[in-house]
């Protein structure tokens, strides 16, 4: 009884390592990204709380960054043709990653001439 307790306990504590995940929020504004440059570690989950704080439409477009990640099956929809959220104002979405490959990706809003404004950012995956 205490061994089958014990490889119980072991199998729940490694079943939370696996799922475990950190919390980063991207908040848009008129015109900017906030964090202008998100940190990440490749091999780490991550979940990305978008949020439009503003009153118009915003997106977070980072095609390479995405395109290298692996995003959780229930979230590939969220993602418009598999490289950027587009949210409307008051929005807010929940994207869970793990990010593959060390690099820096671009990110920026796409709109008509948001990027130009400043909206632009950067993911740096150490």
């Amino acid at each position: 009884m205490k061994r089958t307790l014990a490889v119980f306990a072991a199998a729940l504590l490694c079943a939370a390592g696996a799922q475990a995940e950190s919390a980063v929020t991207v908040s848009m504004t008129n015109y900017a990204f906030t964090p202008g440059t998100l940190n990440l570690k490749a091999g780490e989950t991550y979940r990305i709380h978008f949020s439009n704080d503003s009153n118009k439409s915003h997106d977070f477009t980072a095609r390479e960054f995405f395109q290298s990640s692996t995003i959780a099956p229930g979230d590939k929809a969220k993602l418009e043709d598999g490289e950027e959220v587009e949210l409307e104002g008051g929005q807010a979405i929940d994207i869970t990653l793990t990010p593959n490959c060390a690099g820096i990706y671009a990110a920026s809003c796409t709109l008509f001439m948001h990027s130009m404004l400043g909206m632009t950012g950067m993911v740096v995956v150490h």
